[in-house]
């Protein structure tokens, strides 16, 4: 995981810490953050790729998603049993 916890605060003071934190961030340059964000998405990406139960969810969800696109009692294929 990323780690990206920095602090708790309670939540009368959310919005000066969030702004706090973030005003050193927005004075970078824009492409260095974009570079960046890219860079944490496909870790999150390959991260998700790596976890065996994602992998489970996402292929029962393709054959659930498969199933409804059937004809009622058909085989997934878009025929029917005879």
């Amino acid at each position: 995981e990323l780690s990206v916890l920095q602090r708790v605060v309670p939540a009368a003071e959310l919005d000066d810490a969030v702004t706090a934190w973030a005003k050193p961030v927005v004075r970078r340059p824009e492409a260095a953050l974009r570079v960046t964000k890219a860079l944490l998405n496909s870790y999150a990406a390959a991260t998700r790729l790596a976890d065996p139960s994602f992998l489970d969810a996402e292929l029962m969800a393709s054959v659930a998603a498969a199933t409804r696109r059937s004809p009622a009692g058909g085989n997934g294929t878009g025929g029917s049993h005879s």
